[in-house]
């Protein structure tokens, strides 16, 4: 099947919307936009130092990763969304891509790339992927707004990120958050435009997590025409104990976009449920982060466009 585009899915993208719970957000973007507004970002800070980081550590142990499930987020027609844990999908493949695990995720680049474990209240355990960008503060992972906050189930507790995670191990450790930014466009309304959240995240002894695994830079404002490469940790794939890689070009917009807001753009992958918020490179930079698929073109996985609204929230987890 070739690439879809704006007018090429018709009536048979009306189906149910998922999310793939498992990023997007951009790069040194002081350079690009201007402050954000107070009214449109939304901050959460848990304060609570050593205590609070050393119980949201302890609590993540192999047993709970395990027990942990991907999040299925379904947009109706309305636009209304609700979110759920989910088990993995079927495999599809119908637009052109490249798909295979990540050979030794302990190696950098790749170390930058991890799962995303939290807590959302009446919902439960749940996972999604994340990566690690360059940030003045040295400690901000970038994932999807949905791998952190809900409309209906409110903010996330016990957020804990694990680089490089492959098969249970934790070569780099488990880091714990410290503060989540979004748009309130997303956190208040589900506005799939702006699908992406920025984490501060704690050192461990003093040292930050981009000192401990790396990070990429982020690439605003780029042309849609891009080859992509997108990282993350599929149910469907190794039963997200794998990382896992897709390859592939530019494959059209969101065939049903919402208002107030850059379109979201596609690329086909046949990651399913738990690649939630895996970032999607252009040479080795941040320029988006998996977010939702359409039930009937389940290989087709879509996210927002980094542009000013995103780098507002960038901004605003790197610099303070």
């Amino acid at each position: 099947m070739g690439g879809i585009g704006r007018d090429s899915i018709g009536n048979a993208g009306r189906g149910r919307l998922l999310v793939i719970v498992a990023a997007t957000i951009a790069q040194a973007a002081l350079a690009f936009s201007p402050p954000a507004s107070a009214g449109e970002l939304s901050v959460v800070e848990r304060g609570g130092g050593a205590p609070r980081k050393h119980a949201i550590e302890d609590y993540w142990t192999s047993e709970r990763m395990r027990k942990a499930k991907p999040v299925e987020a379904i947009r109706s027609d309305g636009g209304g969304l609700r979110v759920r844990r989910t088990v993995k999908e079927p495999l599809n493949h119908p637009a052109p891509f490249e798909s295979g695990a990540v050979p030794d995720p302990g190696v950098f680049p790749n170390t930058v790339h991890g799962k995303v474990f939290g807590r959302l209240p009446g919902f439960g355990g749940y996972f999604c992927s994340g990566a690690v960008v360059e940030a003045a503060n040295r400690s901000t992972m970038i994932t999807a707004g949905h791998c952190v906050t809900d409309v209906e189930y409110g903010t996330a507790t016990k957020l804990a990120f694990v680089p490089a995670y492959d098969r249970r191990a934790r070569p780099f450790g488990t880091w714990v958050f410290d503060r989540i930014v979004t748009q309130r466009a997303w956190r208040r309304n589900g506005n799939f435009n702006f699908d992406l959240a920025a984490v501060e995240m704690s050192p461990q002894n003093g040292v930050g997590l981009e000192d401990a695994v790396g990070a990429i830079p982020v690439a605003p404002y780029l042309p849609v025409e891009q080859t992509y490469v997108i990282t993350g940790y599929p149910a469907n794939r190794g039963d997200s104990e794998v990382m896992w890689r897709c390859t592939g070009p530019f494959d059209g917009f969101d065939p049903r976009p919402l208002p107030n807001g850059p379109e979201p753009i596609a690329v086909g992958c046949d990651m399913g449920v738990g690649a939630s918020g895996g970032a999607w490179t252009v040479n080795g930079a941040l320029s988006s982060v998996v977010s939702f698929s359409y039930q009937d073109h389940p290989s087709v996985l879509y996210g927002p466009y980094f542009g000013e609204k995103l780098i507002e929230v960038y901004n605003k987890a790197a610099n303070g």
